[in-house]
């Protein structure tokens, strides 16, 4: 991650001289400004950020030490990620991993701790800090601010608290859901300060979510707050800009830092993927018995025929590795798409062959039914069934039983009825059907009652027609507005103030009435449509 370095030594030695020696010459005081006083610019440098995350403490809701007044806690365990940064802001944790670098939730409770060292001059210092839940600041030692842990529903059903102050005239508040806590340090003389700040993220039952975490400070005789970090506190009040700013930037850092962590757990792997390969090729080369399949298809007209790339090299690396592509490959195909070809064959075939024998079952089915049942069941619909339409089939007659249930014969009226000869309403009325034809629909039903196609067999799978890569922009619809009549004399200073005046508006337009046949001859469509728009005669024509 790219971080700010503190100024050498001997240039901040050679830039304190020369502003001693214009100060001199001048004979005035230090330069003052109204938020920041006198304060020395050395004194107001920090040193980048270092961060450090840790998992799996035992609690959100208490710390994994007890706090003390003279030294700063050890955490009880190794970080799972540290970087730098040159500001203390930081408005998202770093995505967590697993070994195989997927994505991965991170265990809680966890905890951020963030350190630096700052040159704070003599006298009061302030400092301000934000998170979402459980933190606390130590500065030189000891806690100068500290929030509670993070409480309330997880449903977003929550009490809605007043709006919030910000700290300072132009500064930014702090945000929804967010805590705020005040500290101050009272130094005897200038020295160099360890600033720790720790913070809990998450917990039981809550996202790992930090909210707007920031320290801020403020030196010793000014009325504003600054980000801590490598640049002079002038430039880093925690104004509304700076902070949409800052967010930018360790958005950037923290997107470069994520994919890093990504390619190290993702290598740890490399050696498994390497004997992987390895017997992937092993096996392939002791496998003689799958040579690439020639399908006679009218797909590719010729051997020489062109194909876009985007079908078969649909990979910008490999577009560019070869631009143009020539079909030479067997029957002007990639070996992939000939085997999926053949299998697209294979497919039609067995389904023709498929439809074919349902064709002829359903022919024969429809024809006993067109020959024995339609004189009643057709378009008289006798008993309120119909059996001359696929429609009907499935539909059930007065008696509110359906005729026929697709793959279960037993449960269709059609057969029970035309099976019992004992019931007093047989079918057909003229005698019962023979018994191969009782046994055609019977199985006729099984198959799921299928309807004779026009044209069978046409169904099945078939080839994705070749497309480049314009067919997969999203759709927009575009709706072409005509464009209003041209108004060349129109004021729109004159149209508001004649808007605030509807007295004066409506006279014009009774001006308006008068002249549009006389002197201008103006079509009734063009004054509908200034009407429309609330601009009077007077302002398009200069009619008085």
């Amino acid at each position: 991650m790219e971080t700010l370095s503190r100024p050498k030594q001997g240039t901040a030695w050679f830039t304190f001289l020369l502003a001693f020696a214009t100060l001199a010459v001048r004979g005035a005081e230090p330069p003052t400004d109204s938020s920041f006083g006198t304060v020395d610019q050395r004194q107001a440098h920090g040193e980048p950020i270092s961060f450090d995350v840790y998992e799996s403490l035992e609690s959100h809701k208490k710390w994994y030490a007890a706090e003390t007044s003279n030294s700063i806690p050890a955490v009880p365990q190794s970080p799972i990620y540290q970087w730098e940064s040159d500001r203390f802001y930081l408005h998202r944790l770093p995505l967590r991993y697993d070994g195989w670098g997927i994505r991965d939730d991170w265990r809680p409770s966890v905890l951020v701790r963030g350190e630096t060292r700052l040159r704070l001059p003599q006298g009061e210092s302030k400092f301000l800090i934000r998170t979402r839940g459980l933190s606390r600041l130590w500065v030189d030692g000891q806690i100068v601010a500290a929030t509670k842990q993070i409480s309330g529903a997880t449903n977003g059903h929550q009490p809605v608290q007043p709006l919030p102050e910000p700290p300072a005239a132009g500064l930014r508040a702090v945000g929804y859901g967010d805590q705020e806590s005040f500290g101050t340090i009272q130094l005897e003389q200038a020295k160099e300060c360890e600033v720790v700040y720790e913070f809990m993220v998450g917990g039981d039952k809550f996202r790992a979510n930090p909210g707007e975490t920031l320290v801020a400070y403020s030196l010793p005789g000014t009325e504003t707050y600054s980000l801590l970090g490598t640049d002079h506190p002038e430039s880093l009040r925690i104004t509304e800009p700076l902070i949409e700013q800052s967010r930018s930037v360790v958005e950037q850092n923290l997107v470069g830092l994520d994919d890093q962590h990504r390619r190290l757990a993702a290598s740890t792997r490399d050696a498994y993927w390497r004997k992987r390969r390895a017997l992937a090729r092993t096996w392939l080369c002791s496998k003689n018995k799958y040579p690439v399949p020639s399908v006679q298809s009218a797909r590719w007209a010729s051997s020489s025929q062109k194909v876009p790339n985007t079908y078969f090299l649909a990979h910008p690396r490999l577009k560019a590795r070869d631009e143009s592509v020539s079909v030479s490959r067997t029957n002007g195909n990639h070996p992939i798409d000939q085997f999926i070809e053949d299998k697209i064959v294979a497919a039609k075939e067995t389904r023709m062959i498929a439809a074919s024998s349902n064709e002829v079952l359903a022919r024969k089915a429809t024809t006993i039914l067109q020959d024995k049942c339609n004189r009643c069941h057709g378009e008289k619909s006798k008993g309120g069934l119909r059996l001359d339409q696929p429609a009907h089939l499935v539909g059930a007659g007065d008696s509110g039983q359906p005729a026929i249930v697709p793959g279960a014969p037993e449960e269709s009226m059609l057969i029970y009825r035309i099976g019992h000869e004992s019931v007093d309403d047989p079918m057909p009325p003229k005698g019962p059907l023979d018994e191969e034809d009782a046994q055609t629909l019977r199985r006729w039903i099984v198959e799921g009652a299928p309807w004779p196609a026009s044209n069978p067999g046409n169904a099945g799978p078939d080839y994705t027609p070749l497309v480049d890569d314009a067919a997969f922009l999203p759709a927009q619809e575009i709706q072409a507005v005509p464009p209003p009549p041209s108004l060349p004399h129109v004021s729109w200073a004159n149209y508001l103030s004649a808007e605030a005046n509807s007295s004066k508006l409506e006279a014009e337009r009774r001006a308006c009435r008068r002249h549009e046949s006389d002197a201008y001859g103006a079509s009734r469509q063009r004054y509908d449509y200034l009407s429309v728009v609330g601009i009077s005669c007077r302002q398009s024509t200069g009619v008085g």
